[in-house]
């Protein structure tokens, strides 16, 4: 059998850098996308432990150049059988605290838009055809807690891209049910990340 694929976004660290780490010992053939270019050196680890991996560096707020790396991906691997869009953000000001509501600019909004959002979307777009051919896939969306509770720690432009992420995956898991396809969003609370 081919080798599944599984694409995994802010793979180089915190809890992308874990996911990435698990699905390679589970076997998968892991593609760590990251803004970061120690993405390349965390790929080179799991391969000097003998696992399949290799590293993209691009940067998802950059929605035009989020085609070109997907296809990159797929004339690299031919494949992409597990999405998890994990890549994220949340801005804070300079004193580490939540922006309040009326502080908030359209930056970060749409900042948190494009990379909670709408490079998910763009992402399930380009590989959700061929998990579709295949009759099997999976598209895993790293939201958040804050996405169906209120903390004081939640920016509104934060809580609003994750309870949008978890509507796209709940739009996702309807249409592809049917093709051997599922989507969830997990939602995580906080945790040390750098």
């Amino acid at each position: 059998m081919t080798k599944r694929v599984a694409v995994v976004t802010g793979g180089a660290s915190g809890l992308g850098w874990a996911i990435c780490q698990s699905l390679a010992q589970d076997g998968l053939n892991v593609v760590i996308v990251d803004r970061n270019a120690e993405a390349s050196a965390r790929a080179l680890e799991l391969v000097s432990r003998g696992l399949s991996a290799s590293a993209v560096l691009g940067d998802l707020t950059d929605l035009d150049a989020i085609s070109g790396l997907a296809a990159g991906i797929l004339d690299r691997h031919g494949r992409c059988d597990v999405l998890v869009n994990n890549a994220g953000t949340h801005i804070k000001r300079a004193n580490g605290q939540r922006f309040a509501f009326e502080e908030i600019s359209r930056k970060e909004w749409d900042l948190s838009i494009a990379l909670h959002m709408t490079a998910p979307l763009l992402l399930s777009q380009a590989f959700l055809p061929g998990m579709k051919e295949r009759g099997w896939g999976r598209v895993i969306n790293i939201a958040s807690r804050v996405a169906r509770t209120y903390t004081v720690q939640g920016s509104a432009f934060y809580v609003a891209s994750k309870a949008g992420l978890v509507g796209l995956t709940r739009s996702i898991a309807g249409e592809y049910a049917p093709h051997g396809i599922t989507s969830n969003a997990i939602a995580p609370g906080r945790f040390k990340t750098p």
